[in-house]
């Protein structure tokens, strides 16, 4: 298959579910072509940036509303906790390697281009004289086409953008209509320009989709008025509930009113998404629940070698024990719960890896920089290590009805590690409820908490949560993937 994935988050942030199936898909034999939205990350922190192993711990940056980088310094609120090495304004190195700045683009993205519609055909065997995706002679090298940069990641996979800045994209960038139209201007763009065959061939680089696969809702009518062939929306998420205000909700509303009914497929992370959305489908459209999957090659029950390693390249005392969460530092994290935890054991670090949202940083804040360490968005070897080398595994959302849904990439990650899990309630975890510390209440927090870390080494709950993880392996999920595209393309 030629499969087009219009992307919501860049595939250089840490690997997610949508890089993940990129990459699977490809490692199938596919061709895929993996469009790379505006990037709202332009800093030092900028996630997937990293080619060395220095992650500079004194220092946490964040985008403001306009994309622009904030920083907390050292010694200030959201820094490095006081006794722990790195406050002083330090670098740490996971794997001894030596200081440099992120790679990443240091030209100014240039604003996209208003383009008109173009119908594109649905792929054919014979789309091009070297095959359905020309590969560039450059393999492995960036190959700029009309302004259109590709890159290629692994054979049959690469990844395409033009570079919009996320600045000019409006205030709150993609969560706007404003956002959505650039970013759909862009896609129109680049998907025109790589479907043009009137292009010289030394510089030709020609895709022609069979499937596509979208993952925002506001891109699914912009997709279907430019490509003919099946159309495939894999939701993650209950964009509505999770929007910043009411008339952003209601934009959402819309979009997915409009373009649930022009898809071919649909795909839901549970069965919540599935009955929330499915109901606007036409009757004959196919649809069904692929839940997130697990990179049992990254996350795996901790060396004792490579947990001591992370630790002292992290600058962590051997008399504290880590807390960790994994994922987006932002408005869901209960900063109740995070305060109860740090008062039933003083001896407790706190560790965040990944992005760190404003809302996020508000958080740390409160707590005045006391016993949180914001790793920051490291590759994922070294979060997966991070993750091993902690004493518990937080899941600490706020309990609101909007996030009853979400159940979280990081609940297999987690559990590949045995390690033990405290979850606020969500009846998305029900089915979890042996593997994990879950409350409800303060009480049942307080208990739940103090039961993680009293946990031994090799308590029996350790082998069922790695089983129940390698039951989600991507390889899994992927072919499920696999086999629900091939099914739609034979019925669309």
């Amino acid at each position: 298959m030629r499969i087009l994935i219009v992307a919501s988050v860049p595939f250089e942030s840490m690997r997610r579910r949508q890089q993940q199936v990129a990459l699977g898909l490809s490692a199938q034999g596919h061709e895929v072509l993996y469009l790379n939205p505006p990037r709202p990350f332009r800093s030092l922190m900028d996630p997937g940036r990293f080619e060395l192993d220095e992650i500079p711990l004194d220092q946490i940056s964040s985008c403001d509303e306009h994309g622009q980088a904030d920083r907390v310094s050292p010694g200030s609120a959201a820094s490095v906790p006081k006794g722990v090495a790195g406050d002083t304004g330090s670098t740490v190195s996971l794997e001894g390697s030596t200081s440099t700045a992120p790679a990443g683009n240091s030209e100014p993205a240039a604003a996209v281009e208003s383009t008109e519609p173009a119908a594109i055909a649905q792929g054919t065997e014979s789309a091009s004289a070297t095959g359905p995706m020309a590969q560039p002679e450059n393999a492995g090298e960036d190959l700029r086409v009309a302004g259109v940069r590709i890159r290629s990641v692994q054979p049959g996979l690469h990844v395409a953008e033009k570079g919009v800045a996320f600045a000019a994209m409006g205030r709150w960038g993609w969560a706007t209509r404003a956002g959505w139209k650039r970013w759909g201007a862009e896609v129109r763009a680049v998907i025109a320009t790589l479907s043009d065959d009137g292009k010289d061939s030394s510089e030709r680089f020609s895709f022609r989709p069979e499937v596509a696969l979208v993952y925002h809702p506001a891109l699914i009518r912009t997709v279907r008025e430019i490509y003919a062939g099946p159309l495939v929306f894999d939701c993650l998420d209950d964009f509505p509930s999770l929007a910043r205000s009411r008339s952003i909700a209601a934009a959402y509303e819309e979009v997915l009113t409009e373009g649930l009914p022009l898809v071919d497929g649909m795909i839901a992370v549970n069965r919540y998404l599935l009955e929330s959305w499915g109901r606007l489908l036409r009757p004959e459209i196919p649809e069904v629940v692929i839940e997130h999957g697990v990179d049992l090659s990254l996350f795996r029950p901790p060396d004792v070698q490579r947990k001591a390693a992370v630790r002292s390249a992290l600058g962590i005392p051997p008399d504290l024990k880590t807390i960790c969460y994994l994922g987006r530092a932002d408005a869901r994290i209960s900063y109740e719960d995070l305060r109860t935890m740090m008062s039933l054991d003083e001896e407790t670090l706190f560790l965040f890896v990944g992005e760190v949202s404003p809302e996020g940083r508000a958080i740390f804040q409160r707590f005045h920089g006391q016993r949180i360490m914001p790793v920051g968005p490291i590759r994922p070897e070294q979060a997966a290590d991070v993750v091993a080398a902690s004493e518990v595994l937080i899941f600490p959302f706020r309990r609101e009805p909007h996030l009853e849904s979400v159940r979280g990439l990081k609940l297999y990650e987690y559990l590949a590690t045995g390690r033990p899990v405290v979850a606020s309630f969500r009846r998305t975890l029900k089915a979890f409820r042996e593997l994990l510390y879950l409350y409800t209440t303060r009480e049942e927090l307080e208990e739940a908490f103090g039961a993680a870390l009293a946990e031994p080494e090799k308590a029996p709950q350790q082998a069922a949560r790695i089983s129940r993880a390698h039951d989600a392996a991507w390889s899994r999920r992927i072919a499920e993937v696999e086999s629900f595209l091939q099914n739609v393309m034979q019925g669309a």
